[in-house]
């Protein structure tokens, strides 16, 4: 049930005493002899007096109302908009995911994923890459114990969105500056020589910068949108958000969290991921290896007992 705002009590309060007013001096010996008969002058006085007491009084209670009435129709040409644009971009976010084309690197023949199941190859690729970069990881001195685990996450996914081609190579081993250089170069080396079955000369790992960059744009730009939105209520806009998250399956939320714990990391810096519970439907062991929990644990998991 909707709640009276400020305005529809204060118009009610006023319309109550207004009201109360007209029948009460209906009755005044001032305005009703109580013949019966009707005066015209006590007629005409309670007339006037009505007019300039009980009017003013119910025309501000009248023009409260209509501004309730015009403040509730601005209120809903507001979500209109907002909706109008919000499911527009649910539907380019929809749109890009269709659109992904990406060939199987393990295969001989000329064989091609389309939409959802580039993410499945996608997490596929990712955890060979996992494999490799913590074996190699868990072995260097260099990276103190606790930290090896979000190493290994963001080495093995930088180097699954920008890929061991010589021509990505540079933008690569940047995004990458911030680690041992000796143990990137061993990680990235064994790598590289791992090729597609299509091609001896095609590296595996050729990268998904491409796709995954403009999805995640776009994703990032739709919670944002909700977020900003000043009018909505936080539990509206969580419905929202909720509404993005359920087109989400469960290989896209793998890859967002592994996104969002190394290049992506501008999700939690606003909050995004504990307000709107991006990550809640994602199973604890989607990810082998990798806890979401231990990463977002200010919101209850659909697993969490």
């Amino acid at each position: 049930m909707k709640r009276w705002t400020a305005s529809i009590w204060i118009a009610f309060i006023l319309s109550s005493i207004g009201i109360s007013l007209i029948i009460a001096f209906a009755f005044n010996k001032s305005f009703n002899d109580g013949s019966g008969i009707i005066d015209p002058s006590l007629a005409s006085n309670y007339g006037d007096f009505i007019a300039g007491v009980v009017g003013p009084i119910l025309s501000l209670a009248g023009f409260l109302l209509i501004y309730e009435t015009i403040s509730v129709q601005r209120k809903s040409f507001q979500i209109q908009q907002f909706e109008t644009k919000f499911f527009d971009l649910l539907r380019f976010h929809r749109d890009n995911v269709q659109q992904m084309v990406h060939r199987v690197p393990w295969s001989k023949e000329d064989k091609y994923y389309n939409g959802t199941r580039v993410f499945i190859e996608i997490k596929l690729q990712f955890m060979k890459l996992f494999k490799i970069a913590k074996d190699k990881i868990d072995k260097c001195e260099l990276i103190d114990s606790k930290d090896k685990e979000k190493a290994s996450i963001t080495i093995s996914y930088l180097i699954l969105y920008f890929g061991v081609s010589k021509s990505a190579r540079e933008d690569l081993l940047s995004s990458l500056s911030d680690y041992n250089s000796t143990l990137v170069h061993e990680i990235i080396d064994e790598v590289y020589q791992i090729k597609t079955s299509y091609n001896p000369g095609v590296v595996y790992f050729g990268g998904h910068q491409v796709r995954l960059g403009h999805y995640f744009r776009h994703m990032f730009l739709t919670v944002k949108f909700v977020d900003s939105t000043k009018f909505l209520s936080q539990k509206n806009k969580y419905k929202y958000v909720k509404i993005l998250r359920t087109q989400l399956s469960q290989y896209e939320l793998g890859i967002f969290l592994i996104n969002s714990l190394s290049i992506g990391k501008k999700w939690e810096e606003r909050g995004f991921i504990t307000k709107y519970k991006l990550v809640k439907n994602l199973p604890s062991n989607f990810i082998k290896g990798v806890n979401p929990k231990t990463y977002y644990n200010g919101f209850r998991y659909e697993w969490d007992k």
